[in-house]
């Protein structure tokens, strides 16, 4: 599997997906139960860094199996971020949004790293208030 899973800080607080190469949506589901076991274990919110830069290639059915995850979110998770500069993934993501509504506003996308950090920060503290 081209997936790996783990906790991007000592905090628990930040679940980091990598995503390099080819990949299918039974990968993606078998990652799911690995990111929600580590949610399991804590008490509170944990956000999602989802990083695709290094996979190409999107499988078919994506905007379908998007709104799949919607509805298997773990009670904890906070908000996904989708690391990429693919232009055709921009765009699926876009119309992704598109359809469904405000059920996706806990989707979100950046292109770098550090800007999805500062994200998660700024929704940490939004979150808080």
């Amino acid at each position: 599997m081209s997936i790996t899973v783990k906790w991007f800080n000592d905090e628990h607080k930040i679940v980091h997906w990598d995503i390099e190469g080819a990949w299918n949506w039974d990968d993606v589901y078998l990652s799911l139960d690995e990111a929600n076991a580590l949610l399991d274990t804590v008490d509170h919110t944990v956000h999602t860094i989802v990083d695709v830069r290094n996979s190409p290639l999107i499988p078919g059915g994506t905007i379908t199996q998007l709104k799949n995850l919607v509805n298997k979110q773990h009670p904890q998770a906070g908000i996904s971020v989708f690391v990429t500069t693919n232009t055709f993934a921009r765009s699926v993501f876009m119309m992704f949004s598109k359809l469904t509504g405000k059920a996706g506003e806990r989707f979100r996308l950046v292109a770098t790293p550090e800007e999805a950090l500062t994200l998660i920060a700024a929704v940490q503290d939004e979150w808080a208030r």
